[in-house]
């Protein structure tokens, strides 16, 4: 019998797989940018960045050059969320502007 690795996304989420299809992902880009630059160009609910900046600001976020999101409205993330994944902030759960 094989045994099937959870790979370490799976881990930091707490399922046995995911939907590739839910995974979006600003291609990292040579220098930070401001976050605000990076939000524009993910589904999030417009009135939701203002939050995203809130929360970043807090954790002392400022500029990124880089933003991997997960759109599967199904998923729970485990509580407490840890505050990095993989050496990437975790910022939360915000609503998509995907219909």
């Amino acid at each position: 019998m094989s045994r099937y690795k959870l790979c370490q996304f799976c881990k930091d989420i707490g399922e046995k797989w995911y939907d590739e299809d839910f995974i979006g992902i600003i291609p990292i880009l040579e220098e930070n940018v401001p976050i605000i630059e990076l939000l524009e160009e993910i589904p999030i609910e417009e009135n939701e960045i203002e939050k995203v900046l809130s929360i970043c600001k807090e954790i002392g976020l400022s500029m990124a050059n880089a933003i991997l999101y997960y759109t599967d409205a199904e998923l729970i993330i485990p509580k407490p969320y840890k505050d990095n994944y993989n050496d990437l902030k975790y910022v939360g759960v915000f609503n998509s502007s995907l219909q």
